[in-house]
């Protein structure tokens, strides 16, 4: 291991001692494993972004709602790895490794423009695009009551019962989607309904989506295909990063790490969203 380079991973997502997220019951996901899947190797920056050779290190984690015993550990971990290691070598820096929805970031950010693009019918409508959407999930009814409602005004749009059929479809196609198969398979899913969308489009519609999430409370939406619908779809709403996510992010930076966001979003929405825990774009994937 000496002439290597260390990899640590951070998940938030396994620090229930952090905080607790909502149970969004409407996830349920078949889990699978493909043990022919092997880590690619990657090569190493050759040098920390953010300057990170020139920052003092703070002594450790601010107070926040760690539990003692782990963020002890945590400490230790970046003394004992970081740029105080006698062997630390600034252009093989050790790695972070963050998860992102469910870990560092409280919510789904990915279902949430997902749902923008629902709501405000604005996804590419062409023939590769209702190619990906499952037939058995109402395909043909879909793409027939959005041909019917999208040259009306859109201020109009919630009271044609052709809109607001095809915006409860298209989030059932979504949960139903994921019922029946991986959560790599559904996430998948989630990436092709971008067919046709320029990444940059798709960055600055993913800040949008997320300023309007941080300002909703943590909580449910109800989607209905009439007033009197008997079975809404019910989603989450509001998305919000922990701050000793952030803080642990730049406390790790500052000590000499190399952080990192991995996720199964889209990478373009990912890439928009990372700094604001204080990850640098080019460290999403």
């Amino acid at each position: 291991m000496t002439n290597r380079r260390r990899l640590f991973f951070l998940w938030a997502a396994l620090l229930p001692w952090l905080f607790r997220a909502p149970a969004f019951a409407d996830y349920q996901y078949r889990q699978t494993f493909n043990s022919r899947r092997k880590l690619a190797k990657r090569r190493s920056p050759r040098r920390a972004p953010g300057g990170a050779g020139t920052e003092k290190a703070r002594e450790g984690l601010a107070p926040g709602r760690w539990r003692e015993d782990v963020r002890r550990a945590i400490e230790a971990l970046v003394r004992r790895e970081g740029r105080s290691r006698p062997s630390y070598d600034p252009e093989r820096p050790p790695l972070a490794v963050l998860d992102w929805d469910g870990g560092a970031v409280l919510g789904d950010s990915a279902f949430s423009i997902f749902l923008n693009l629902a709501t405000d019918a604005g996804f590419h409508f062409s023939e590769e695009f209702w190619g990906v959407v499952p037939v058995v999930f109402g395909r043909q009814p879909m793409r027939s009551d959005e041909e019917k409602f999208i040259r009306l005004p859109r201020k109009i749009w919630r009271l044609e019962p052709s809109y607001l059929t095809y915006r409860k479809l298209m989030v059932e196609s979504y949960f139903r989607t994921c019922s029946q198969v991986s959560r790599k398979e559904c996430r998948i899913y989630l990436a092709r309904l971008l067919t046709g969308l320029r990444p940059k489009s798709v960055e600055g519609l993913s800040l949008r989506v997320w300023n309007g999430e941080v300002k909703r409370p943590l909580g449910f939406e109800e989607i209905r295909d009439s007033l009197d619908d008997p079975r809404p779809a019910r989603v989450p709403r509001g998305i919000r990063i922990a701050p000793e996510i952030v803080d642990l992010v730049s406390y790790l930076r500052k000590s000499g790490f190399d952080v990192w966001v991995v996720a199964d979003s889209p990478e373009p929405e990912l890439k928009a969203l990372v700094p604001f825990c204080g990850v640098d774009p080019s460290r999403a994937i």
